[in-house]
């Protein structure tokens, strides 16, 4: 991760990710030399379309490049099957072919959409990945997976198809925060989360950046936010280039992910208000994770502190919603896509910036429910009666009780 202060950073051999072009600039001319087509096909989202998609469109005219777009619903329950047949048929009735290149401008939704689409249209067309959230920079757009969710859950539809170009144009931060902050502010925030799993799992000092740095961070000075999504990326670059499959390496990037999505799974994000967001489950992922590999034996107490006190320190949750049921959670998990053989796979860390192991590790599912247990909080279904007959010492009944 040596090289984060690149101004290009090689993702393999087939996908580049760009820092140094905004679409108040060259962005669009660099996009078309990049990767020539004859069609471009624009994939946005309602919210991101109404701060940026009549300048990327008028930006784009001018480089009399053939450009259609479709904007669709903001939100998870767009990384539908439907809607991506939606686009395809789009496609399809406009006569494009495959000197297509999609173009994602969103979040991790309509990146992971996007290049579904571009994977199977016409048996694979390019596609350029425009990420317009600090979650779907350092993350979603980074290493080519793209899916879409069902109702057995996240990302169980989907291919690795990797971006031609991902530009990072971090201007896209500012325009959210403007338009509506309270949205903008848990959007970063997810994103933060990402980050810190990044640097808990690969890079310690990266980690103590964000332990350390925390008021510099959240007010989006400009300097260290740089620094901490360039080397994110830089992070993710290197692992999806050593493992581009996710045949074992790679795995280590869901740290906090099989019971963050389990989570983010049952909680869903039909209400925003009420849902919660990807990075914000992660968080939740990471924190019972840590504990995870305390149990085991593996992590020590003061380094799950210390994940603790920094998830805290950016008002992310640490705890599964009260009304989720221990049995959902644990079923949920139990259809993660890195399980093999019925056996539950977890990423576990046995310090600040290193993995017990190389891979996702196979773990006791008994352990997990009851690391998840004790953040259940019972909700009686009816009127409750009977007698709890138990011994008269009262520090036995006491861990009777």
């Amino acid at each position: 991760a040596s090289s984060w202060g690149a101004a290009e950073v090689p993702v393999g051999d087939t996908s580049v990710v760009c820092f140094d072009y905004t679409l108040d600039g060259t962005l669009c001319e660099e996009l078309v030399k990049r990767v020539p087509a004859h069609i471009y096909m624009l994939v946005s989202d309602e919210n991101v379309f109404a701060l940026y998609g009549e300048q990327f469109i008028t930006k784009f005219k001018a480089t009399g490049k053939t450009l259609f777009h479709m904007v669709l619903p903001s939100g998870e329950t767009t990384k539908d099957r439907r809607i991506k047949e939606q686009v395809e048929d789009y496609m399809l009735k406009n006569k494009m072919n495959r000197d297509t290149c999609c173009i994602a401008l969103g979040g991790g939704v309509i990146g992971d959409l996007t290049g579904y689409i571009a994977s199977t249209f016409m048996r694979g067309v390019p596609f350029v990945q425009l990420p317009t959230t600090l979650l779907s920079m350092v993350d979603a757009s980074v290493g080519g997976k793209t899916a879409v969710n069902t109702r057995y859950g996240k990302n169980l539809i989907g291919c690795f198809h990797q971006p031609t170009v991902v530009f990072m144009d971090m201007s896209f931060l500012d325009g959210f925060s403007k338009r509506d902050p309270v949205r903008a502010e848990r959007e970063f925030k997810a994103g933060i989360a990402e980050i810190i799993k990044t640097g808990a799992i690969w890079d310690a000092s990266l980690f103590e950046v964000c332990e350390q740095r925390v008021e510099d961070i959240q007010s989006r000075e400009h300097t260290v936010l740089n620094e901490i999504v360039r080397r994110s990326v830089a992070i993710k670059a290197e692992v999806v280039s050593l493992d581009p499959k996710e045949m074992g390496l790679r795995g280590i990037l869901n740290w906090g992910h099989t019971i963050g999505h389990a989570v983010e799974g049952l909680m869903g994000m039909t209400d925003y208000a009420d849902g919660l967001l990807h990075g914000e489950c992660v968080a939740i992922g990471m924190v019972l994770e840590c504990n995870l590999a305390r149990a085991m034996g593996v992590l020590h107490s003061s380094a799950v502190g210390r994940v603790v006190r920094c998830i805290e320190a950016y008002k992310l949750p640490t705890k599964i919603p009260p009304h989720l049921r221990i049995d959902d959670i644990m079923k949920k998990m139990m259809g993660d896509k890195k399980n093999i053989g019925g056996k539950l796979k977890c990423v576990i860390i046995d310090r600040i910036g290193h993995c017990y192991e190389p891979k996702a590790s196979s773990v006791d599912a008994e352990l997990v429910r009851m690391v998840c247990s004790p953040n259940i909080t019972p909700v009686p279904m009816g009127p409750l009666s009977g007698t709890v007959r138990v011994p008269g010492s009262k520090s036995v009944s006491n861990r009777v009780l």
